[in-house]
């Protein structure tokens, strides 16, 4: 399993590496990068007979999001279909998230490099109404999303991806989030690790 893990892991990396060799060899830097997606994206949907109103973005950790606002009267839905094309048109391999919000429709594509989150810039960012309230990602707005377990409509959570995609790091992060908000007295868990490997380092927390 170990050496499974390990090799997907090499795989995904050179994936990465690849992609971003490609975008570096033809832009210097990451706002050249975003002008140039941003001019190209204009491009395409004016061929298309569209008529843009305005282009903007936003940038998270991972992701750049074009944002281009059409008149309200313009269908959308045959953009949707044009996804291969539109990545042609952009040069790029990864895929790309299209979708309406507040009066935009957003096409969201790869960065050319990722940043790190610490759980440290994000974890005093959110109001803690309750002790079992903590941040779960950042996103493409780079607004902190939260998640309450006190919550009636939220009673658990599942995590599931794909190996090596941080599945472990994230509730890790959960639960160093929940024991430095919480005195033991306040809150108490139960971990339950089959493997005996990922949560060994809470082992001497006095919130057990």
């Amino acid at each position: 399993d170990k050496r499974i893990q390990e090799s997907v892991l090499k795989e995904k990396a050179k994936e990465v590496a690849t992609e971003e060799n490609t975008i570096n060899a033809n832009h210097n830097t990451e706002q050249e990068f975003i002008d140039d997606m941003m001019v190209r994206t204009r491009e395409f949907l004016e061929n298309f007979k569209y008529e843009i109103r305005e282009v903007t973005y936003s940038l998270s950790s991972s992701v750049l999001r074009i944002k281009v606002k059409l008149p309200l009267w313009k269908s959308v839905t045959s953009i949707y279909q044009k996804e291969d094309d539109l990545k042609l048109h952009l040069g790029i391999n990864s895929s790309i998230i299209i979708l309406p919000i507040s009066w935009y429709l957003c096409f969201d594509i790869q960065r050319q490099k990722r940043e790190i989150v610490y759980l440290n810039d994000i974890i005093d960012r959110i109001e803690y109404s309750s002790p079992v309230k903590f941040p779960l990602w950042l996103s493409v707005d780079n607004e902190v999303v939260s998640l309450d377990l006190s919550d009636s409509n939220t009673p658990h959570l599942l995590i599931a991806w794909s190996t090596g995609q941080g599945k472990s790091e994230a509730i890790k992060s959960i639960i160093g989030t929940l024991i430095k908000k919480n005195s033991s007295d306040k809150l108490k868990l139960i971990l339950i690790d089959p493997k005996k490997v990922e949560f060994s380092r809470f082992k001497k927390i006095p919130h057990l």
